[in-house]
Order: structure tokens, then sequence, then C-alpha cells
């Protein structure tokens, strides 16, 4: 009996071994698709507080171009970066913009994030540096 149990014991921990095996995704392999260059040659438009959440900001896109390996184009003049800014200099970005690639094809592209970073950097980026 002793002999039985230990069997199955070990045919238990096999298959367990194997489950975590299989159920592990695969690493991902990321590759960039493009460098970006967007211009923000437009007024940013400050709208003030926004309940406890910060001051929002928009920054409109008003161009630019892309280019990698496969995919290049233009940044059409009609997206907009939209924040909202804490009282430490905290960003919330959500970005949004039409490309438009050589052959015509128009992506329309989305992007959240944050932005942050010590008081000196934050300063200069408030002055366009």
């Amino acid at each position: 009996m002793e002999k039985v149990l230990v069997l199955l014991f070990g045919l238990s921990f096999i298959s367990f071994a194997q489950a975590e095996t299989y159920n592990q995704p695969p690493p991902l392999h990321l590759k960039p698709l493009a460098t970006f260059s967007v211009d923000l040659n437009a007024p940013v438009w400050e709208l003030g507080m926004t309940s406890d959440g910060g001051k929002r900001r928009i920054i409109p896109i008003t161009g630019g171009t892309f280019q990698g390996k496969q995919l290049k184009g233009r940044i059409l003049n009609n997206g907009a970066d939209w924040q909202i800014v804490d009282s430490k200099g905290l960003a919330i970005i959500d970005t949004r913009y039409l490309l438009e690639t050589e052959d015509g094809a128009l992506i329309y592209l989305q992007t959240k994030g944050y932005r942050h970073g010590s008081a000196e950097v934050l300063q200069q980026l408030a002055k366009g540096q």
C-alpha cells in the first residue's frame, strides 16, 4: 500500500509540474513599430480644476511624422493630448490622434500614460525645454 501511495503522489507531482509549464504565457518579444515626431505648435488650453483630480489641460497635436521599417507617414492636424495634472506635477495623459500612412491609409492612435519627474525637470518642461 505504501508503494502505491508514493507512486500516486509522484504522478500527481509530475502532473502539477507539467500544468505549471503549460499555463505560462510565452515571453513577450516587443519590437519598435516606428519613431514618432509630434508637433505641438499651438497654444495649450488650461481649463482649470477638475474636482479633486487636478487641473485639466489640452495640448493640440498639430502634425508630425512617423517612420519605421514597415510603417511610415504623417500625423494629421486633428488630435490632442488631454491631461490632468495634480498638485505634485503628475500628469495623467490621454492622447488621441490620426495617422496617415504613405499609401493613404488612416490609423486612429490613442495612448495613455503618466508623466512625472523632479520639480526641476517639470519646470523645464513647462518652459518648453
